[in-house]
C-alpha cells in the first residue's frame, strides 16, 4: 500500500456506500450487449469497490497491476478502462500509453491519490477522458463511465456509418463500370447490326426492281445491272 499524501481523503473504503442505485424495473439486457470495463488498480479496496458499483451494469473485467491488464487488453475488446496512475513496475500513465497503442479508441479514466500538475499535464497528453481523485465519489465516477460510453459508442457509430458509405460508393462505382461497359458492347452491337443491314437493305431494293421489271413483263436493261453492280460493290 503507498503512502497517502492526503489523509483526510483517503478513508477506508470498507465504509464506502457503494451500493447500486435503485432504478425503475427493464427489461433485462443480454450480458454480451453490455459495455466492458476494466478496472485496473494494485490496491484491492478500491478495485473490488470499483467492481461492486459497476458489476450490475457493465462487463468488468479487473486487473492488479499493468501486465495483467495489457493480457486483458490484447484478449478482449473493452470500451473504457479506470486506471490508478501510482502502480508498481508499470505506472498507470505508462500503462495508458501502452493502451494508446493497442486500442486509441478506448475511453480511459485516471484515478490518483497523488495529483500533481505532471501528472494531470500526461494524462490530457495522451488523451485521457477524465482525471478523478482518491477516494472517488461513487454518483460523480458513475458519471464520468456513463459519459465516456456514450463516446465510445458514438464513436463506433461514426466508424460503422463511414464503412457503410465506403461501401455504398464502391457499389456505385461498380455500378457505373458496368453501365460504360454495356454502354460500349451496345454501341459496338449497333455498328455491327448497321453494317449487317446496310447490304440487305441494296439487295432488298435490287429483288424488288427485279420484280418490277418482271410484273411489267420487261427484261432487266443494261443499266438496271450496271446500278445492281455499284450498289453491290458500296
Amino acid at each position: 500500500m503507498h503512502p497517502t499524501l492526503i489523509p483526510d481523503r483517503t478513508s477506508s473504503y470498507d465504509s464506502m456506500d457503494v451500493t447500486p442505485h435503485e432504478t425503475n424495473p427493464s427489461p433485462p439486457v443480454d450480458l454480451n450487449d453490455r459495455p466492458k470495463l476494466l478496472i485496473v488498480d494494485d490496491e484491492e479496496g478500491p478495485r473490488e469497490s470499483l467492481r461492486m458499483v459497476f458489476k450490475d451494469e457493465y462487463r468488468v473485467r479487473i486487473a492488479a497491476s499493468a501486465k495483467d491488464a495489457l493480457a486483458i487488453l490484447e484478449a478482449e475488446k473493452v470500451d473504457v478502462a479506470i486506471l490508478d496512475i501510482r502502480m508498481p513496475e508499470i505506472t498507470g500513465l505508462d500503462l495508458l500509453e501502452k493502451v494508446r497503442i493497442l486500442d486509441p479508441s478506448i475511453e480511459v479514466v485516471m484515478l490518483t491519490a497523488y495529483e500533481t500538475p505532471d501528472y494531470l499535464r500526461k494524462a490530457l497528453q495522451l488523451r485521457a477522458c477524465d482525471y478523478l481523485n482518491k477516494p472517488f465519489d461513487v454518483p460523480n465516477i458513475r458519471s464520468v463511465v456513463a459519459n465516456a460510453v456514450t463516446r465510445r459508442s458514438a464513436q463506433q457509430q461514426a466508424q460503422s456509418n463511414i464503412a457503410q458509405l465506403t461501401e455504398i460508393r464502391e457499389q456505385l462505382q461498380q455500378l457505373r463500370v458496368k453501365e460504360e461497359t454495356m454502354r460500349t458492347r451496345w454501341e459496338i452491337y449497333a455498328s455491327i447490326i448497321h453494317d449487317i443491314n446496310s447490304p440487305l437493305t441494296i439487295i432488298s431494293g435490287l429483288v424488288q426492281l427485279v420484280n418490277q421489271r418482271i410484273n411489267q413483263d420487261q427484261p432487266l436493261q443494261t443499266e438496271d445491272v450496271e446500278v445492281m453492280k455499284d450498289r453491290m460493290k458500296r
